[in-house]
C-alpha cells in the first residue's frame, strides 16, 4: 500500500515540496497482443465497475473469426479486494434475438488477482466469424470480497441477469435491467491473454495530504469535531466505522478534510451534517446511504469523489437554508425505491437553497429522480452521466425524472449533460431563467423534455434558453413524431437555438422571443430558419449527424466530459 502524503512540518515549510507518486510496475507496461482474443478486447478500459455478487452482467460482442474458444479473461481492477473465498464466473453465451440467450462456455476464477487479467477454461466451444456473442461476468452469491473490473464506456450494450442470487451462470440467460453503454474489458479467446497494462486512470483530483491519521468512528468524529482542526485533512483508513448513520454537527472557520486515505477502500455509513460548515467529504464507498443537511443550514459542504450505491436511500437531501453546497465527482448507482419518502433518490433538494453545484457525477439505476431540486436558485447541473432512471415495478407512485426543476427554482446552468436509457427532464412552470446548453437527451421513455404546467404549476417557462441541445429517440415513439421537446401554458421570453430535436409543441409561439436555426424532426416550426430535418447518425452514442445542411453544421450536441471520471 502506498503511504499517505503528509504535508511537510513547519521547519521545512520555504523548501520545496516533492510529491511522490507511485511508479507502475515493468510487467504493467507491456503492451497487449491483441491478434489474442476473438471475442471482446484486450484493451483495458479506463472506467471501473463493481460487481455485485449473485447478479451477472452481459456485455455484447462480435466474433472476428471462426474458432473454438478454449479461454476466457477479464481485467480485474486495483482497487478490488477478494477474498481467498472469492470467486468469479465467466461465460460467453450466442445471442438470439438481440440477446444473449444460450450458454456456449463457461468456467471458474479461483484466485482474483487486482490489477491483471485473471483468466479459466473451459471445454471447447465453437464460433463463427461475424456471430453476435456475449460474454458474461458473475461474482457468486454469498461469496466475500469486493471485485471491480475495466469496462470502456460510450459503445457497447449490456444488461444485469434477471436473477439477483445467482450462485452459478444459468443455461439460458435473462435479461434484467439494461446498463450503461460499454463495452467490458473481457474477452475470448483459444490462446492466452496479455498481462496487465496497469492501474486505470483516476479522476484529476489534487494528492491528499494526511494531517491526522484515523481508523475508528470516535476517533474520527473527534477529529472532525474539534474547531482546532479547521483547514486540516483527516485521512480515514480501512476500520470499523459502524453502520448506524454517522452525526456531524460543527462549523469551522477553514476548510476541513475528511477523506478516505489515499489507496484504500475505505466505508463509510450514511453521514447526518447537522448545521455543518467549510466540511469537504471525499473518496468514501457508502453502501448504506449519502448525505443529509438535517434542516440546520449547512454552508460550505463539498462531497467529492464517493460511492454511493446499492440501497434503499437516498444520495443527497438538502434542506431550506443551505447555501453553496458541492456535489461533484460521485458515483450514484442501484438506488432503490421501496416505497419510502426518502428512498430511490439521487439529489432532493427541498426549500430555500442557493449555490449548488452538481458537476461530473455519474447516476445511474434509480428508483426516485437523479435530481428533484425546488425553490433553489444560482446553480449548476454541468457535465453529469444520468442513465437508467426509471420507475420502479410495483411501486407506481414513484417520481423518476432525470432531473427535476420546480417551485420556483431560477437561474439556473444545465450543461454538457449526457441523458439516456429512462426518464427525461421535467422542468415545472413555476421556473424561470433557466440555460440548458449542449445536454445530450436519448433514448427515453417518456417526453425528453417536459415543461410548463404540471401538477405543482399551472404557469408556463419564462425566459429559458435552449442551444445546441440533441433531444432525440423520445417516448415510445422513438424516431416518430412526438415526445421531443414541449412547453406549454403561458410561457414568454424564452430562446430556442440551433437545436437538433425530434419534435418541438407547444401553445403559442409567441412564448419564444427568437428561434433560430433549429433541426426539427416533426412537429412546429417556431422560427424562420428552423428546417425539417431526419438526421443520419454516425453512432448512437453521441447522436451526430453525417448529413447536416450547410449553415447548420454547429447544431446540437457535441461531446463534452462527462461523468464522475471527469471530475476536475
Amino acid at each position: 500500500m502506498i503511504a499517505p502524503l503528509r504535508r511537510l512540518p513547519a521547519a521545512h515549510a520555504l523548501r520545496p515540496r516533492t510529491v511522490l507518486l507511485p511508479l507502475l510496475a515493468t510487467v504493467g507496461l507491456v503492451a497487449p497482443a491483441t491478434s489474442c482474443a476473438t471475442i471482446g478486447s484486450t484493451k483495458a478500459g479506463s472506467a471501473i465497475e463493481t460487481i455485485t455478487p449473485g447478479r451477472a452482467q452481459a456485455f455484447r460482442s462480435r466474433s472476428t473469426a471462426t474458432v473454438r474458444l478454449r479461454r476466457l479473461s477479464i481485467f480485474v481492477d486495483g482497487s478490488s479486494q477478494p477474498t481467498p473465498a472469492t470467486r468469479l464466473e465467466l461465460g460467453v453465451y450466442k445471442e438470439r434475438a438481440g440477446a444473449a440467450r444460450r450458454r456456449i462456455g463457461r468456467c471458474v476464477v479461483t484466485t482474483v488477482v487486482p490489477n491483471a487479467w485473471n483468466a479459466c477454461t473451459f471445454k471447447a466451444a465453437k464460433v463463427r466469424r461475424g456471430g453476435r456473442y456475449w460474454t458474461v461476468v458473475l461474482q457468486r452469491a454469498g461469496t466475500a470480497g469486493t471485485v471491480r473490473f475495466r469496462t470502456r464506456i460510450g459503445k457497447g450494450r449490456s444488461f444485469a441477469s434477471s436473477q439477483r442470487s445467482l450462485r452459478a451462470l444459468p443455461r439460458r440467460w435473462r435479461n434484467g435491467a439494461r446498463r450503461r453503454a460499454q463495452n467490458a474489458s473481457i474477452f475470448a479467446s483459444s490462446a492466452a491473454g496479455p498481462t496487465a497494462p496497469g492501474p486505470a486512470k483516476p479522476p484529476g483530483r489534487k494528492p491528499v495530504y494526511c494531517d491526522i491519521d484515523v481508523s475508528s468512528r470516535p476517533a474520527l468524529v473527534s477529529a472532525v469535531q474539534t474547531l482546532g482542526n479547521g483547514g486540516k485533512t483527516v485521512c480515514a483508513h480501512a476500520g470499523d466505522y459502524g453502520d448506524a448513520e454517522l452525526e456531524l454537527s460543527v462549523r469551522h472557520a477553514a476548510k476541513l478534510t475528511l477523506a478516505a486515505a489515499p489507496g484504500e477502500r475505505v466505508t463509510l455509513p450514511s453521514v447526518l451534517l447537522v448545521g455543518v460548515s467549510n466540511l469537504r467529504v471525499q473518496g468514501f464507498d457508502m453502501p448504506r446511504g449519502g448525505f443529509d443537511t438535517a434542516q440546520k443550514s449547512a454552508q460550505g459542504i463539498e462531497l467529492v469523489g464517493n460511492e454511493i450505491h446499492d440501497c434503499a436511500c437516498q444520495a443527497l437531501r438538502i434542506w431550506a437554508g443551505d447555501q453553496n453546497v458541492l456535489f461533484e465527482g460521485n458515483y450514484v448507482h442501484d438506488i432503490r425505491y421501496d416505497g419510502s419518502w426518502n428512498s430511490g433518490w439521487g439529489m432532493n433538494a427541498t426549500g430555500a437553497t442557493s449555490g449548488l453545484k452538481v458537476r461530473y457525477n455519474t447516476f445511474d439505476g434509480l428508483g426516485n429522480d437523479a435530481m428533484q431540486i425546488g425553490d433553489s436558485v444560482d446553480g449548476e447541473i454541468v457535465g453529469n452521466v444520468i442513465a437508467h432512471v426509471t420507475p420502479t415495478a410495483g411501486y407506481p407512485d414513484s417520481h423518476a425524472d432525470a432531473i427535476m426543476l420546480w417551485a420556483g427554482s431560477k437561474r439556473w446552468v444545465i450543461k454538457n449533460n449526457r441523458i439516456s436509457d429512462g426518464r427525461g427532464v421535467l422542468m415545472s412552470g413555476s421556473t424561470s431563467d433557466v440555460r440548458m446548453e449542449n445536454n445530450l437527451i436519448v433514448r427515453i421513455q417518456n417526453l425528453c423534455h417536459d415543461g410548463g404546467t404540471t401538477g405543482s404549476s399551472s404557469a408556463g417557462l419564462v425566459r429559458y434558453t435552449w442551444i445546441r441541445n440533441t433531444m432525440y429517440d423520445c417516448g415510445s415513439l422513438w424516431n416518430g413524431a412526438g415526445y421531443g421537446l414541449l412547453t406549454d401554458g403561458p410561457a414568454s421570453g424564452n430562446t430556442l437555438e440551433r437545436n437538433l430535436v425530434i419534435d418541438v409543441d407547444f401553445d403559442s409561439g409567441s412564448q419564444f422571443s427568437r428561434s433560430d436555426h433549429n433541426l426539427i424532426k416533426a412537429g412546429a416550426r417556431p422560427g424562420s430558419t428552423d428546417r425539417t430535418f431526419t438526421p443520419r447518425f454516425a453512432d448512437l452514442a453521441d447522436y451526430r449527424p453525417t448529413n447536416l445542411p450547410g449553415g447548420y453544421e454547429d447544431v446540437g450536441y457535441r461531446s463534452a466530459p462527462a461523468g464522475y471520471q471527469a471530475a476536475p
